[in-house]
């Protein structure tokens, strides 16, 4: 009979010790980076999920989850379809189809995306469904198919990496006006609630009767972000916002409007409309007392990302227009764009 050496003997009751103690930081692993992307911390889970799955390559959870991550934080986009197309295959939820088409959409493989939103819809919780717009991501999703299709000559002049606190002082607009944050006297109940005070251009001057443009949050339930006006009544006092009418707002959010007063063409970015992800550039023309229906700016001044623009100069030849470019929107790349031909006017 073989004898043990107190070698061998040391390691087998050693070795039960060193499994339990692996079993135990998965355990606690896993339980934490839960937690933290419940809480929305995908920043902190992301790291937590990726070693796991580089010990269990092949988990459902941890492919689904570090793939969400990556898209929340809007990054590593090719990674991110990679890992949601192994854990969609899984079953082993059905977010992982609404996820991977926000990353294909994001990366213009529109027909890919709306084939995985469209599993989604099928797969998916009605609740879930309504709750992300599922409907309407389609619908982003074939607008970006035509605006690909017939896109504009541009050429971008600058970019400058910028955060988001210091957009307003990134932008050079030669003494026409300034982008300032929103006057707390022209924020409703709900802007101050909210802490709601985005960016706006003020002219460095404004005629008796003549208005400036504001985003700001509907007074009703809806929490929606629309464009007001305000109007400038004797140089030292402003009327109230008025909502603007004609087919501007819409039934999602409306924000950073510019006034070219130069071509009476107001520019600003929307989610609904003719949008092909996200926040687009619109533009419409004061007729009068009347607004021509909103264009779309077109490809590739607008992308499958927020854009926002700020301000438009030179009759429209040249523009800064911000993109967002991480999750938690705190930091964002803005473009400068000479566009070789004016926006044709509506």
């Amino acid at each position: 009979m073989m004898r043990l050496t107190g070698l061998w003997l040391s390691f087998l009751l050693f070795f039960p010790a060193i499994s339990l103690h692996a079993q135990d930081t998965t355990y606690l692993n896993k339980t934490e980076a839960r937690q933290l992307m419940a809480d929305r911390e995908f920043a902190k889970a992301l790291p937590l999920f990726r070693n796991l799955l580089a010990r269990y390559p092949k988990e459902p959870e941890y492919l689904y989850s570090t793939g969400v991550c990556l898209v929340k934080l809007n990054t590593e986009t090719e990674n991110a379809i990679s890992l949601l197309r192994q854990a969609s295959a899984t079953g082993f939820s059905p977010l992982s189809w609404y996820y991977l088409g926000l990353a294909l959409h994001r990366s213009y493989q529109f027909d890919d995306a709306i084939r995985a939103y469209s599993k989604f819809i099928l797969q998916g919780k009605s609740a879930d469904v309504h709750s992300f717009e599922v409907d309407r991501q389609v619908e982003m999703a074939k607008n970006g198919l035509e605006h690909t299709q017939s896109g504009r000559k541009i050429q971008v002049t600058d970019i400058t990496a910028v955060s988001s606190d210091n957009l307003e002082h990134a932008t050079k607009i030669n003494g026409s006006g300034k982008l300032v944050k929103k006057p707390v006297e022209f924020c409703n109940k709900t802007d101050l609630r909210e802490g709601f005070r985005p960016l706006m251009f003020l002219p460095s001057y404004t005629e008796m009767n003549d208005y400036v443009f504001v985003a700001g949050y509907e007074k009703s339930k809806k929490n929606r972000r629309q464009l007001y006006r305000v109007k400038n009544i004797n140089h030292e006092t402003w009327g109230l916002p008025e909502m603007l009418n004609g087919g501007i707002n819409t039934s999602y959010d409306e924000e950073y409007p510019f006034f070219d007063t130069k071509n009476s063409v107001l520019y600003f970015s929307s989610k609904g409309h003719y949008s092909m992800g996200g926040f687009d550039l619109f533009y419409s023309t004061k007729k009068g007392r009347k607004w021509s229906a909103p264009v779309n700016a077109g490809y590739p001044v607008n992308s499958t990302a927020d854009n926002n623009s700020f301000v438009v100069k030179q009759g429209g030849e040249t523009m800064y227009v911000s993109k967002i470019n991480t999750a938690d929107q705190t930091g964002e790349d803005l473009y400068k764009f000479w566009i070789s031909t004016n926006l044709p006017l509506p």
